[in-house]
């Protein structure tokens, strides 16, 4: 009987496991908040365990440290994603270094600029009780920043600069909020400041890359000295394999959208995750 409940406790628990890493690899392709997904998942799943305490399981996945760096390793996926996607438009630098390392060294300068202001943002969000806003409203600024292309004209040829440099890293801190989408953020506030649908797609992802980058480091380095005890089943390679798969198509499609000024069409979907979040008090 023990045995019996410990089993289904358990598979409920792995199921759990399944359902975040599937929405964290296919919601990042997209201007929907990945991690906006996982805190509600969480939130209600912490209100079911709080309403069932007799379904606790003590192994590695309830650990919050331990799953935050699991999902950071998670990324994984779109890293390699971003750079076989945008192999065509830096291989230029790999091929002629000699031609274009001024060019190269530039945009290096600019997304470190970038990630340095979202950065600052980082470290001081505990001193800003913004970023501590119900995931709710997150998710419909996410949705009223994608609506809002609707109103914006056809970019036009726009440099990037260290000062637009500086803002969009603003734009891309603004994601610290909790449900805010790092993508829609970085796009729209580069469709603000003038770029083309296309040149902003592009610059989104080029200063994400080097952040999650980090994070997929630092979790790596976390999860080799502690993987004991965790347990990866042949469906949890499935999953994550399925997963994968469909993360490359959604990023597809997502840059088509984007080039062809229809990725307001998300906010469809980002306004029913947000009233499912207002329903749920989160």
């Amino acid at each position: 009987m023990v045995l019996a409940h410990f089993k289904r406790v358990f598979i409920v628990s792995m199921l759990i496991v399944y359902l975040a890493s599937f929405l964290q690899l296919v919601a990042e392709s997209f201007p929907v908040s990945s991690s906006g997904h996982l805190a509600l998942l969480d939130k209600m799943w912490t209100r079911f365990m709080v309403n069932n305490p007799e379904q606790q399981l003590s192994f590695p996945w309830a650990d919050a440290t331990f799953w935050e760096r699991y999902v950071d390793f998670l990324h994984i996926v779109p890293l390699v994603i971003i750079a076989w996607y945008f192999y065509p438009r830096w291989r230029v630098f790999l091929l002629h270094p000699l031609c274009t390392w001024r060019m190269a060294a530039r945009l290096v300068a600019y997304a470190a600029l970038a990630d340095c202001v979202t950065a600052l943002l980082y470290f001081t969000r505990a001193q800003l009780p913004l970023f501590n806003i119900p995931l709710w409203i997150g998710f419909s600024v996410t949705a009223l920043l994608l609506f809002s292309l609707l109103l914006l004209p056809t970019g036009k040829s726009v440099r990037l600069t260290w000062w637009r440099a500086v803002l969009i890293g603003l734009f891309q801190g603004l994601a610290l909020l909790p449900g805010l989408s790092r993508f829609a953020a970085t796009f729209c506030g580069a469709r603000f400041l003038g770029f083309s649908s296309r040149a902003s797609f592009e610059i989104s992802f080029m200063l994400q890359w080097p952040l999650i980058l980090a994070a997929v480091m630092r979790s790596a380095f976390f999860l080799v000295h502690h993987t004991v005890g965790v347990v990866v089943t042949p469906t949890f390679g499935v999953i994550l394999f399925v997963s994968s798969v469909l993360a490359w198509l959604g990023f597809c499609v997502a840059a088509r959208l984007a080039h062809t000024e229809r990725l307001w069409y998300c906010a469809l979907y980002v306004v029913v995750v947000a009233c499912v979040a207002a329903v749920c008090g989160c």
